[in-house]
């Protein structure tokens, strides 16, 4: 899945970038397994539709910043930063 916004990016990132995405949904994805969540369920407790979290998981959207923040949170997913 390529953003649309991807262009803004150097060239170099968009192979990582894209890596990271796809690693971020499936990170999400087992996680709520894990805790024996659906995707009704998480969906619920965020607050946002079921295609939403269907579309987040499989890699077809990625959530803002915020969503972002808000699932970790929602699944103690712990946020680091490597700098």
């Amino acid at each position: 899945m390529v953003l649309k916004r991807m262009d803004k990016f150097p060239k170099k990132f968009h192979l990582r970038l894209g890596r990271e995405l796809h690693d971020l949904s499936t990170i999400i994805k087992c996680k709520r397994k894990t805790l024996n969540l659906t995707q009704e369920e998480l969906a619920e407790a965020l607050e946002i539709s079921l295609d939403t979290i269907k579309a987040i998981e499989c890699g077809r959207r990625h959530p803002s910043l915020p969503m972002l923040f808000m699932i970790c949170f929602t699944l103690n997913i712990d946020v680091s930063f490597d700098v």
